[in-house]
């Protein structure tokens, strides 16, 4: 009787439901987490994520799981959602908001450098909760804000303006 041993997609599904109960499937063998639940993403630029990482640091606070793929330039910082009412209007430039019904694909493992989906930041069993929604949002609008100078990108000024009544 030959031993049947599960493909590298079905164990990290059931490694990271286990362990950190995220609610993973395998589509494709590719594991893959829908978010919902409390489950929230922000897609980044893969250049912003050093400058996010020193203001974290500097506040006192851990890198949130973020996934990174070295064939596409998004970063996927992984947050709870906090109960905030966030708006694509609120994000920095490059900076997306993803929400239900939106699926985030998750390094298969074991965790390797050497995978082209990896995570930058891996989650850890024992500390499994992840940062706020608003937390993740102030780390990326204060790491972007030196770009707000540079060109193409748009600047704003205060204008006076006249108050009528």
């Amino acid at each position: 009787m030959a031993l049947v041993t599960p493909n590298a997609a079905q164990a990290s599904a059931r490694w990271y439901h286990e362990h950190l109960f995220w609610n993973t499937t395998v589509i494709d063998q590719s594991v893959v987490l829908p978010l919902g639940n409390g489950l929230v993403a922000f897609s980044v630029p893969a250049d912003y994520l050093g400058r996010v990482h020193r203001h974290l640091q500097r506040s006192g606070l851990r890198m949130p799981q973020t996934v990174i793929d070295e064939c596409e330039a998004p970063a996927v910082i992984l947050a709870e959602s906090d109960g905030a009412v966030i708006g694509q209007c609120q994000m920095p430039d490059g900076v997306r908001y993803l929400m239900v019904p939106a699926v985030i694909e998750l390094p298969l493992l074991p965790f390797s450098a050497e995978r082209k989906k990896r995570w930058l930041s891996a989650p850890d069993p024992h500390r499994r909760w992840l940062l706020s929604a608003t937390c993740v949002l102030a780390a990326l609008t204060t790491a972007t804000h030196s770009y707000q100078g540079t060109p193409g990108h748009r600047t704003e000024t205060a204008q006076p303006r006249t108050l009528v009544g």
